[in-house]
């Protein structure tokens, strides 16, 4: 079974979810204590680890997934596409506004 389509490493997470790598490494290592996920070395760089789910997790894809699609049905419910689209494009606006702020550009 290949699980992700692509290798994770540590600087993946560190880049997606734009955090230090001190804070991706705890977080990594909790997850680990917890069995999300281990991490295996490779066989060109003995620093690097790939990040792998175990199976615990990958048992747990399909219910949150499940989960997920329902509490999205509940939070929409009653609320048009043209609305949800005007939402979403706020929402972008107000995400780049912020990568701006962080980047020290000010508040506009």
């Amino acid at each position: 079974m290949s699980y992700p389509d692509r290798e994770i490493y540590q600087k993946d997470i560190e880049e997606e979810l734009n955090i230090r790598s001190a804070s991706a490494s705890t977080l990594l290592k909790k997850m680990e204590a917890q069995d999300f996920i281990r991490r295996e070395k490779v066989s060109y760089d003995d620093r690097l680890k790939r990040i792998l789910p175990t199976s615990h997790t990958v048992e747990m894809k399909e219910p949150v997934e499940r989960h997920i699609i329902l509490l999205e049905k509940r939070l929409t419910a009653g609320i048009g596409e043209e609305e949800l689209r005007v939402f979403s494009d706020v929402l972008k606006k107000m995400q780049e506004n912020m990568e701006l702020t962080e980047k020290g550009d000010g508040y506009g």
